[in-house]
């Protein structure tokens, strides 16, 4: 059974005045009751150390993730991609960080996610998943979203059928694809 978007919602309204892709107006902010979901920026630097990846590579020193920060916002800019951290709305502690990355083509986009080991199993990407995905189809007017996991990651598989995608092949690199398409 897919999340249940009744309980998210996007909280600014005014970023689709003229574009339905990247950049925005405004920079979106998504929120459900637990979490929201806002633009990463420089000041975030210290606090995603742990999960701060770029084309798969993780990042060594805090230099080399205030560079990948730079390449997500210029990503954005270019219309590329749109990235978020999650932030747990009562701690306002960054949880983990998702969007949809490689751009647009064909009206699709790739959602990918990462959260901080100490708040795994707690719930908090099934609701962002949801929450990008919500988005992506009724603000970005996406017609497929697709992801990829590595097959020992069940607890990413699980966040996926939870949101409603489903399975869609294997690969060349061995990573299981899934989708979803409206």
């Amino acid at each position: 059974m897919p999340f249940s978007p009744d309980s998210l919602k996007v909280a600014t309204n005014q970023y689709c005045d003229m574009s339905l892709r990247p950049p925005f107006n405004n920079y979106p902010v998504l929120e459900s009751q637990r979490i929201r979901l806002r633009q990463l920026v420089q000041d975030d630097a210290r606090n995603i150390f742990e999960i701060c990846y770029f084309n798969n590579k993780q990042a060594s020193n805090q230099e080399e993730v205030a560079e990948i920060i730079d390449k997500i916002e210029a990503r954005y800019r270019e219309g590329a991609g749109i990235h978020w951290v999650i932030e747990d709305k009562t701690s306002r502690e960054i949880v983990g960080t998702c969007g949809f990355y490689r751009g647009f083509e064909n009206e699709c986009g790739e959602v990918g996610y990462i959260m901080k080991e100490q708040f795994r199993r707690g719930g908090y990407m099934t609701e962002a998943v949801g929450l990008a995905v919500n988005f992506g189809f009724n603000e970005m007017k996406l017609k497929k979203i697709f992801a990829t996991t590595s097959p020992s990651n069940l607890s990413s598989q699980s966040v996926l059928r939870k949101n409603g995608f489903i399975a869609a092949g294997v690969e060349d690199s061995g990573h299981l694809k899934f989708h979803l398409i409206r």
